[in-house]
């Protein structure tokens, strides 16, 4: 009788795993298939950084000053330009339909942009859904104008890089500096920007002779 009551409790067990292991890899399925829903935005290229296709008025200006400050090899107009376009294309929400499209990480020193892209999403993205369902997404912060306050050398020995993978090829940086950015965002009457975040430090280092944004620094 004991020997019974063992096994009828041993299958209840089971049965309540196998159930919760059901439900568990069906919730598994369904958020892969919502992210699988996610849309991408096209890109296309300035030099070697990636940019969306489809530009913002501001974005658009910069584009031109960009490739010829490059094709000039300016290199105090390539670290403002980048700069510019990257807190244009990556504050500016308005452009983005989900929390996946990430912008400025084209950018991006490309060692780290997993890292970067994976920060931003749990970030400045994280509620971006909300946001356009809350507010309309004709609503949402657009970035109309960056300024570059001032640019100012750093220390390489300051630059971590994450350990390089078996078969990657080393990123060395030959050079940093510290650009202090400000920027406005287009008024509108549904979504006040004033708690947007509107100035900050952007480090870049120069690695194969191209200037990427290393790491962001906010500013009081």
């Amino acid at each position: 009788m004991l020997k019974n009551k063992k096994t009828k409790y041993l299958f209840i067990v089971l049965t309540i795993m196998v159930c919760f292991l059901a439900i568990y890899e069906a919730k598994s399925m369904i958020e892969l298939k919502e992210k699988s829903k996610l849309t991408v935005k096209k890109d296309n290229k300035i030099g070697p950084y990636t940019v969306f296709e489809d530009k913002t008025a501001y974005e658009k200006e910069l584009t031109p000053l960009l490739e010829d400050a490059i094709s000039k090899k300016d290199e105090k107009q390539i670290q403002t330009l980048v700069s510019q376009y990257f807190v244009a294309e990556y504050f500016t929400l308005r452009d983005k339909s989900n929390y996946s499209q990430v912008g400025g990480v084209g950018f991006v020193l490309p060692v780290s942009q997993s890292v970067f892209k994976t920060n931003a999403i749990d970030s400045y993205y994280r509620d971006i859904k909300e946001f356009i369902v809350t507010y309309g997404q004709d609503n949402l912060p657009l970035v109309t104008e960056v300024k570059v306050n001032t640019i100012k050398k750093g220390k390489v020995d300051d630059i971590v890089l994450p350990k390089t993978k078996k078969g990657e090829k080393e990123t060395k940086i030959s050079s940093v500096v510290k650009v202090n950015c400000s920027w406005t965002y287009e008024a509108n009457d549904k979504l006040s920007t004033t708690d947007v975040v509107d100035k900050m430090n952007i480090v870049l280092v120069k690695a194969s002779d191209n200037w990427y944004v290393y790491e962001l620094e906010s500013v009081e």
